[in-house]
């Protein structure tokens, strides 16, 4: 079993799983598209 990380969206309150092996920088919300990590 891969470990994921889970990442609430700051704008819509939703729970996004995260795989280890995914650029953070590039990720977005599943549900309102915006980015989970800024910077």
């Amino acid at each position: 079993m891969t470990q994921e990380n889970l990442v609430v969206c700051t704008k819509c309150g939703v729970v996004n799983r995260l795989p280890p092996n995914r650029n953070s920088a590039e990720a977005q919300c599943g549900k309102c598209g915006a980015r989970l990590f800024s910077g």
